[in-house]
């Protein structure tokens, strides 16, 4: 079944009014809260066609969506709809380039991208969410914002938002599943947020966050749009790649996973039982009885795409015969990310370290990254930083292996500077001096590193100087180099569970340099 037909609609004269700019006193009620409710911010052509625009996109059948379920009292009910902003014109056009986006560039204080988008569906019957903050499921980047507008009236009846004021300005421990300890709960005061259908609110990624399940009769459903600077790269597709990667490796349990963290409450439908979504119209009910029959696409709906938006051709990095294209004819970002990816594939098998081999220590390294909230480029920069080991043709089938130095990291660095910038070169350049610095640093580091970097260390110059050690901290991200050392040292789990390759692909496309495409 395609999708239903969407009426035109001139998005540009309903949205482009007199610019909204907000007033100082909505600035500092957010500085100061880290929320602010903005009930007027959408015209009321827009806020008329919303919920419209919301059927849209639930009773689509189109595979570049995500849809989730979850089991209610009165049967299996959509719960979450993402990935749409490509896909529906007018919810893209509202979304990417409209008031809200404008608005959130005054709210962070420079320009945006859009993260990801969704709507939460809420119907009645529908759960609720754990108190948690949203910065523990996006870990590409630190900082985002995200605007929650109400299709349906919010109630607290139906579930709306609880937020807590003025907690959003760091992370706190969670549960080891994203979502806030019942102690830290107990600890904060809650507001519940009530809005009208078309009201605004925008929160910070750290503003702790929590809603009840929907216990009346009427839908509860909202578009939640987060925002990161557009200085930190358009990583959108980066995160629904990694987003599908992990909730396919995710092992399941009675809940209905819709994040990569666990602070939905719904309960999860079964393979084998059809899906009811009780809210379409009357309109629809011809449409829903063949969607009933169709299994849930959920997290495989985008499994064979690494970017979203279109479809790439899987061989671009090949020339004539499969043979890898010279690294010198690369002219595009999926190009690099191919080429590189190729290289992994064709080398990564051999060892460096006793326990693992090249590519499981590259996954594991930017895992690691990833999980310790890193910015894309030191993400990247995780991944790639024994790059060199790899060029070099250093492992320990060789004969002489680690009998001399073959300065991978500079290789590396070298090489990759042809398409990514100092945030992702310098700390590759910097992480053998990082190590050399944390065994001068730190008596016990050394007694923790694998024999492999023992014995390169001996070749690397050993511990650091006092006068060495003075001079590598005055280097611009010196930080950062050290950190990506820590990481390596824990990469080197046998049989670890990792990202997939091909989220790497995908991130690393992001942040290759304007100029290399």
């Amino acid at each position: 079944m395609s999708s239903p037909t969407v009426q035109p609609t001139n998005i540009d004269a309903m949205t482009s009014t007199v610019e909204r700019v907000l007033d100082a006193a909505t600035l500092e009620r957010w500085r100061r809260h880290g929320y602010v409710h903005l009930p007027d911010l959408l015209t009321p052509e827009v806020r008329e066609r919303l919920a419209t625009w919301a059927d849209d996109v639930a009773h689509s059948d189109d595979e570049r969506l995500l849809q989730h379920h979850e089991m209610t009292d009165h049967g299996p009910a959509l719960a979450r709809t993402e990935h749409f902003a490509t896909v529906h014109p007018e919810l893209g056009a509202l979304i990417l380039d409209g008031p809200i986006s404008r608005a959130g560039e005054q709210l962070l204080g420079e320009p945006v991208v859009l993260y990801k988008e969704k709507i939460n569906h809420k119907l009645p019957g529908g759960a609720g969410f754990a108190p948690h903050q949203d910065a523990a499921a996006y870990r590409f980047v630190g900082t985002h914002l995200t605007c929650m507008v109400a299709i349906d009236d919010a109630t607290i009846d139906n579930g709306c938002l609880d937020v807590v004021a003025g907690c959003h300005h760091e992370l706190i421990v969670d549960d080891g599943d994203g979502c806030l300890p019942p102690s830290a709960e107990r600890a904060l005061t809650w507001q519940p947020v009530e809005m009208r259908a078309g009201d605004v609110l925008w929160f910070h990624s750290r503003t702790p966050h929590r809603s009840g399940p929907n216990t009346s009769t009427s839908s509860r459903r909202a578009l939640f749009l987060t925002y990161n600077a557009a200085a930190d790269g358009d990583l959108r597709s980066a995160y629904y790649a990694d987003k599908i990667d992990r909730l396919r490796h995710h092992v399941g349990d009675d809940r209905a996973r819709v994040s990569t963290i666990g602070h939905f409450l719904g309960r999860a439908v079964s393979d084998d039982q059809p899906r009811n979504d009780e809210h379409r119209n009357d309109e629809h009910r011809d449409d829903e009885h063949r969607n009933d029959e169709q299994p849930d696409r959920g997290h495989d709906a985008m499994t064979e795409q690494h970017d979203m938006d279109e479809q790439r051709t899987v061989n671009q990095e090949r020339g004539a015969g499969g043979a890898p294209v010279p690294w010198m004819h690369l002219r595009t970002a999926s190009d690099v990310a191919a080429a590189i990816v190729d290289l992994y594939e064709r080398r990564g098998d051999s060892h460096y370290d006793e326990v693992v081999s090249q590519l499981a220590h590259a996954l594991q390294s930017g895992g690691q990254a990833m999980d310790h909230r890193a910015s894309a480029d030191a993400i990247v920069a995780a991944f790639l930083h024994d790059i060199g080991h790899l060029l070099v043709d250093e492992h320990d089938g060789n004969g002489d292996f680690l009998a001399r130095d073959l300065h991978h990291e500079d290789v590396g660095a070298r090489f990759l500077a042809n398409w990514f910038g100092p945030a992702v070169t310098e700390p590759i350049r910097l992480h053998v001096p990082a190590k050399r610095y944390l065994c001068a640093v730190d008596p016990t580091y050394r007694d923790g590193l694998s024999e492999a970097s023992k014995r390169s260390l001996e070749v690397q110059g050993g511990p650091m100087t006092d006068d060495e050690v003075a001079e590598f901290e005055a280097l611009d991200g010196f930080e950062t180099a050290v950190d990506l050392r820590r990481w390596d040292d824990l990469a080197k789990v046998d049989n670890a569970p990792t990202v997939s390759l091909d989220t790497f692909r995908t991130l690393i496309e992001c942040v290759v340099k304007p100029s290399a495409a």
